[in-house]
């Protein structure tokens, strides 16, 4: 129980209920253990905390073992929290002690710096590995900067309220030739997505997906797809696929179905040179034709479709302009297709 202290003599600071910290300076914390930051945060129930770099944190790597565990965040600030962005790329196993005490976070954003995380032998990492670690109350889940050999971390949680799911493997390259430095993910993601999802048991289903800046294989995107029936919304975003992919998601009755609850598409940063025939088939697939209201399909049409393409010439312009004015003329959806 949280007690208050009386009107008259709490300080403005302890009225905060929303605070950054950004940490760029080597970490000491293990030399000197009485300079705690953490223990004069107010009772804060939104929390974003960046921490330096491994390299800049712990110059000396013969202390990086101590140095790592010296972080301590009190289990009151965290257990307190619904909202925690944590930008951290010490080690793997302190992630999972940070979010161990998390239980009543509901939007979780961790960002990992591009670094292929280590874990350290811990009893939490092994309980994560066996059962999952449990977040009970997030709905939202946002992964970024997210190094492909990283991909594990997914199969370590498990997040029965999950609503939406947010991976991005972007670099920290600048546009414009960021897409230039996108990167596969291991080719065990799917296995790992799947292990999480099986572990979470999200009783009502991921509803929103978004994966953004990465090179799929056709293969991985369809085994992730194929246990998420339940999905509304689906942006790919910078994602480099083979645009058959769109054939093999599209309805036949002789075949699996792939996301029959899909409503909202979105294709992002595709190629200039990127078929829309192959879109075109696949929304076509999914629609109930105005001129035949009695067909049944065993899924629910599209009803908002968004395009964007790099770098199209003027012909390529007019003609998906005239591509989006078709999806919305003759099948009556919100569609719009624009240039990056």
């Amino acid at each position: 129980m949280i007690k208050l202290q009386p009107l008259e003599k709490r300080r403005p600071w302890d009225l905060i209920r929303s605070l950054e910290l950004v940490v760029y300076r080597e970490w000491r914390e293990y030399v000197h253990p009485g300079g705690n930051i953490f223990v004069d945060v107010p009772p804060v129930t939104s929390l974003s905390l960046h921490l330096p770099s491994r390299d800049t944190a712990f110059p000396d790597f013969d202390e990086e073992d101590q140095a790592v565990e010296s972080l301590h965040i009190p289990e009151s600030l965290l257990t307190r929290l619904k909202t925690l962005e944590l930008g951290c790329d010490w080690d793997g196993s302190l992630v999972l002690s940070i979010l161990n005490s998390c239980t009543n976070v509901e939007v979780l954003t961790l960002d990992f710096q591009m670094t292929c995380m280590d874990y350290l032998d811990t009893e939490v990492h092994r309980q994560a590995k066996e059962v999952g670690l449990a977040l009970p109350n997030v709905r939202i889940l946002r992964l970024r900067h997210l190094d492909p050999g990283s991909v594990e971390f997914l199969s370590l949680i498990k997040t029965p309220s999950l609503v939406e799911l947010d991976i991005s493997f972007k670099t920290y390259e600048k546009d414009p030739t960021a897409y230039m430095y996108r990167y596969p993910p291991d080719s065990s993601f799917s296995s790992f997505f799947l292990d999480f999802l099986e572990k979470s048991r999200i009783p009502e289903g991921l509803r929103r997906l978004r994966i953004h800046s990465a090179i799929m294989s056709n293969e991985e995107l369809q085994n992730a797809f194929a246990c998420i029936t339940s999905l509304t919304h689906l942006t790919l975003d910078d994602v480099d696929f083979k645009p058959d992919l769109l054939d093999t998601l599209g309805r036949n009755p002789e075949d699996y179905i792939y996301l029959p609850n899909l409503e909202t598409l979105e294709l992002l940063h595709l190629e200039a040179d990127f078929p829309v025939k192959n879109l075109y088939e696949f929304v076509k697939s999914r629609l109930v034709l105005p001129w035949t209201p009695d067909l049944e399909i065993p899924v629910r049409q599209i009803k908002k479709l968004r395009i964007s393409q790099r770098k199209p010439d003027t012909v390529a312009t007019f003609k998906n302009t005239y591509e989006a004015w078709l999806f919305d003329a003759v099948y009556h959806m919100d569609a719009s297709m624009e240039f990056v």
